[in-house]
């Protein structure tokens, strides 16, 4: 159920390690948000591809972001998700206060609805992605 979301490893490691996040965090937001597939929108945020990231054409504090179409490339798509991420972890208190507010924050009933829903699956995509990272043979 993972290799949808695992095929953007590389690119998500060559985005996340310099910005200082472990790539298995961002892979984790990656099948959260979209199971690993680029072209994912939602209609009514906007939210675009890997990463959801909200677009230029959601408009008020968004209109710095890529389009909707320029989102649908997964490069661009994670670079921006990670900067948003980055942003987040530079002013809130830890990851789940990060997440939280990446995911939506206020759109959540509840920061224990969004813990039941949201951050436990998080962690297991986490953990798993981990594990499979693990496994796979060295080119060496």
């Amino acid at each position: 159920m993972l290799e949808q979301t695992l095929q953007w490893v590389d690119l998500v490691t060559e985005i996340a390690v310099p910005a200082g996040i472990e790539p298995a965090v961002v892979l984790a937001i990656i099948w959260m948000e979209s199971r690993g597939k680029p072209d994912e929108f939602h209609h009514i945020s906007q939210a675009t591809g890997l990463m959801q990231v909200i677009p230029r054409e959601a408009g008020g504090r968004f209109v710095d972001r890529p389009t909707i179409e320029e989102l649908r490339d997964p490069r661009t798509n994670i670079q921006w998700g990670t900067r948003i991420l980055v942003d987040y972890l530079n002013r809130k208190d830890g990851l789940w206060e990060a997440l939280y507010h990446y995911s939506g924050g206020p759109v959540w009933s509840s920061p224990q609805r969004f813990n039941n829903v949201y951050w436990k699956r998080f962690k297991t995509a986490k953990m798993h992605i981990e594990h499979k990272l693990r496994e796979e043979p060295s080119d060496g």
